[in-house]
């Protein structure tokens, strides 16, 4: 029977509790950890697998972004041709088995010189967030900090 990481894990931890005799606990532990071993291997493999096809999926969406924008920007530069076609003909709307086509009026602002407006006329865009390295040099270096602490963890490194 194949156990899994976990069930190696837990084996691991048990047989320390129920076994008295040091070499066959010895020759248990050698023998799980082993297990253990190979598992985490295969189980890196699969982690690097999936990092491999996550920078793939990356290098494709950026392709796909690309090829995206230009079909845009064809759909535009063709729709500017026919609205240019149309005006310089003096056609004011087109009607085909599938499309109409028509203008219609609209009314754009534009700012001739932002620094001329009144500041009523201006959004002002605040955002606040913390600074985390300051806030964790500050506690590194004995100043409380309230509404902030550090944490001490352990991050898995696969080299």
């Amino acid at each position: 029977m194949k156990e899994n990481l976990y069930e190696i894990a837990q084996g691991i931890a048990k047989i320390e509790d129920y076994i008295e005799d040091e070499k066959l606990l010895a020759e248990y532990l050698e023998s799980a950890n082993m297990q253990l071993k190979e598992k985490v291997d295969a189980t890196v493999r699969v982690i690097r697998m999936f990092e491999s096809s996550a920078e793939a999926i990356d290098t494709e969406i950026k392709r796909l972004n690309e090829l995206k924008k230009s079909r845009l920007s064809n759909a535009e530069r063709i729709e500017k041709w026919i609205s240019y076609s149309m005006t310089n003909n003096g056609i004011e709307k087109i009607d085909t088995d599938l499309f109409k086509l028509s203008f219609r009026k609209s009314k754009a602002t534009i700012i001739d010189n932002e620094k001329e407006l009144d500041k009523k006329f201006i959004d002002v865009k605040i955002t606040e967030k913390p600074n985390l390295t300051s806030i964790k040099k500050a506690i590194e270096n004995g100043e409380e900090v309230s509404g902030a602490h550090l944490e001490e963890r352990k991050n898995l490194q696969i080299k």
